[in-house]
């Protein structure tokens, strides 16, 4: 722990997070949590302003009982209209199709959007492989950016079985 503190003692004065951490820790016993407490703020800090936010399903509801059919390679998905989208800074839908589940996925790995303007409630696929499954899910998009929930549960459609 001592090593610790002598870095931070010494450390190059362009290393921002450290010149704090030096300036905070006044003892080998609490350097290694100052530099960690510091190094993850502006880590947080950073991704924070790369992302579109994610509200609360209480603030931006997903929309409803989202169900889809298949007819002659044509996917139609089809759903309740989100509870918000009377609101002046609701937007519309992003439905999101993938190869793979998006359930766990961050909001800034998922893939690039149908976007749905606001009072669709269903929307055609067209072209997609007959031969895997495919991964659909619709998220509520307001004005700004955000982005509600995905809607639950995720469609999987698995072109084998039709």
């Amino acid at each position: 722990m001592a090593d610790l503190f002598a870095l931070l003692q010494y450390s190059s004065p362009l290393c921002e997070p450290w010149q704090v951490a030096k300036s905070v820790a006044r003892s080998p016993e609490n350097a290694l949590f100052v530099v960690f407490v510091v190094c993850l703020t502006f880590l947080l800090s950073a991704c924070a302003a790369s992302t579109p936010r994610l509200k609360a399903v209480t603030q931006l509801a997903p929309p409803g009982d989202v169900t889809y059919s298949l007819q002659n390679g044509i996917v139609k998905v089809s759903w309740k209209a989100s509870r918000h989208e009377a609101d002046n800074t609701f937007a519309g839908y992003n439905l999101y199709v993938a190869d793979h589940s998006l359930i766990f996925s961050p909001v800034a790995d998922l893939p690039q959007p149908y976007v749905v303007p606001k009072r669709a409630t269903s929307y055609e696929l067209r072209g997609l492989n007959s031969g895997e499954k495919v991964f659909l899910h619709l998220r509520s998009r307001a004005t700004n950016g955000d982005l509600s929930y995905p809607s639950l549960p995720e469609i999987i459609i698995s072109f084998a079985q039709h």
